[in-house]
């Protein structure tokens, strides 16, 4: 129910730090399944890699960001050429809990839906780092799912660094993202400057 616009504020800082910032839409459920959902995302990645090329910009990599279903997208799409890696924030890694809950009525998750669009039950690209941040004041089972993400990323030997930050809850877990102050964003900045 959320749009790339609501999220405008955190372009700026990074702007400031030194990072070019492209901000991905895609369609929402109940009017695209999920299937569709993960294809705009990576039909958006061909089109800003499209721009970067037009423009001769030298590096041609992306590093993504995604907060919310947004962490869970970028987890699904690292497989792509043109990702550097990835930094998932409050996210959803298990899409079985969702088929049984109210957000299914807009999802229409089925079980195989939900295994083949779950990142945790996924190949993971070892070699590509994907950084997982989840407060400490968001509900368990968002802990949970960063957690159990990370473990098994863990265990395939896959690159990246997980924080559990303290007091910090679904929302102002973004002030992490954008305060130079900022667990996320020190790490992040260290990643890619």
């Amino acid at each position: 129910m959320r749009s790339k616009d609501d999220f405008t504020f955190i372009a700026p800082p990074l702007v400031n730090a030194g990072f070019s910032v492209a901000m991905l839409g895609y369609r929402l459920a109940p009017h695209a399944n999920m299937y569709e959902i993960v294809q705009d995302v990576r039909d958006g990645l061909k089109a800003i890699r499209a721009h970067i090329k037009e423009k001769n910009i030298v590096s041609q990599k992306i590093w993504l960001l995604g907060w919310s279903a947004g962490a869970h997208l970028i987890s699904m799409v690292q497989d792509e050429d043109c990702i550097l890696g990835g930094t998932a924030i409050s996210g959803i890694y298990d899409l079985e809990p969702m088929r049984h809950c109210y957000i299914n009525e807009k999802l229409q998750l089925d079980e195989n839906t939900s295994l083949q669009n779950s990142p945790i039950l996924l190949q993971q690209n070892a070699a590509k780092p994907l950084d997982i941040f989840v407060g400490e004041a968001e509900l368990l089972e968002m802990q949970k799912q960063s957690i159990d993400f990370s473990a098994y990323r863990n265990s395939t030997n896959a690159v990246g660094i997980f924080k559990n930050i303290p007091e910090r809850n679904h929302y102002t877990i973004l002030d992490e993202l954008i305060s130079k102050d900022g667990e996320i964003f020190k790490v992040l900045y260290s990643r890619l400057i």
